[in-house]
């Protein structure tokens, strides 16, 4: 799998930016036509009900949320030909110190983010800045696409690629001062803590509320977006501690809180740049 991916990314490396873009628009108009019609009128609902919208601004946020993926599998091929001394080319940022001063306490941060923007070009165009990021992800169904991008994330410096079963390792990682990259915008299932999200009781895996109270280590809340001229934007916002003043159930519910707020004013931002494909609702709360 490694040598056909770097294969195929040799290849569109060479080929010319109008080309690539074209190749990318096909992927994503390509990945739009294989979603079912049922996962398709899910999406839109939500969003109607969300926002208020017409069907045909339902219909367009949700286009442009998945067809982004054409442009996504484009930026994954660059990443051989990335540096510390290009990565400004694609990326820029904003609020590198909050990252900075929450490693200064030795205990490491918890990142948290939501699948915003190009999310797999977080972690990497943070780790080319000298951050030691661990990337802490779902395995795909399809495991040959899991070991295709897998190549190109451990090609990349100082970054680790973790399996959210590993919570072992994810807390070593923080001992080692580390980076562990975490999304909340998940369905949290039955073990869930239910928190306000888009004004709806939505279970959210609590794992960055626990991991940070029990490693005493801060949150930094993280999002990736996309200007008109294709240059990515991350965003690193300040430090959050976990209160222990108070019970373990309630710091959890007022953290995860918090950080699902944060995360939906992003969305609210930029609606057409999360994944809004997935059931985030499924989970329903027992009133």
């Amino acid at each position: 799998m490694h040598s056909l991916a770097m294969f195929i990314s040799r290849i569109f490396l060479i080929l010319p930016n109008t080309i690539q873009s074209l190749i990318a628009k096909f992927v994503g108009l390509a990945v739009w036509a294989a979603v079912s019609s049922r996962r398709k009128s899910m999406m839109f609902k939500n969003i109607r009900e969300i926002f208020h919208t017409t069907e045909s601004e339902a219909y367009q946020i949700g286009k442009a949320s998945i067809t982004r993926f054409g442009g996504m599998l484009a930026d994954l091929l660059q990443y051989p030909r990335l540096s510390k001394e290009n990565i400004a080319e694609m990326v820029n940022f904003q609020g590198l110190e909050h990252l900075k001063s929450a490693l200064d306490c030795g205990k490491g941060a918890v990142m948290v983010t939501g699948h915003c923007g190009n999310w797999e070009l977080l972690g990497a165009a943070l780790a080319y800045q000298g951050f030691p990021m661990v990337a802490v992800t779902k395995r795909q169904r399809n495991l040959s696409f899991d070991r295709f991008i897998n190549v190109f994330r451990h090609i990349l410096p100082d970054v680790t690629v973790l399996y959210k079963d590993n919570l072992r390792d994810v807390i070593r990682a923080l001992g080692e001062n580390k980076i562990p990259l975490i999304f909340i915008d998940v369905d949290g299932h039955d073990t869930g803590v239910f928190v306000k999200f888009f004004d709806r009781w939505t279970s959210t895996p609590p794992g960055a509320a626990v991991l940070a109270r029990m490693c005493g280590c801060p949150i930094v809340p993280a999002f990736i977006s996309q200007a008109s001229n294709g240059k990515h934007h991350i965003t690193l916002q300040a430090p959050i501690w976990v209160d222990n003043s108070v019970n373990k159930e309630t710091v959890i519910y007022n953290t995860m809180q918090h950080l699902s707020s944060i995360l939906e004013q992003h969305i609210r931002r930029l609606p057409h740049e999360w994944f809004w494909l997935q059931d985030r609702w499924r989970t329903k709360k027992n009133e």
